[in-house]
């Protein structure tokens, strides 16, 4: 599986036919609602031809940041 990052507008325009995602709705977005990530499988599909491909690993590293996790006790 890889992952690439977008913004907010990128995921607004994207073609979701290509993703493992089903649309805008199903996705998890950044604490600011800024960043969100799609995932797929073989090659990088056309809506994301030239993004920097993540791995699982590197994917679940970046979200453990302050812009993905809030510190607040719920």
């Amino acid at each position: 599986m890889k992952y690439v990052f977008l913004t907010a507008e990128e995921a607004n325009a994207l073609d979701f036919s290509e993703v493992g995602e089903e649309s805008v709705d199903k996705l998890r977005f950044s604490l600011e609602g800024t960043q969100t990530f799609v995932r797929y499988e073989g090659t990088q599909p056309f809506s994301l031809l030239g993004k920097q491909e993540y791995t699982q690993e590197e994917v679940a590293n970046l979200m453990s940041g302050p812009e993905w996790t809030s510190e607040e006790i719920v």
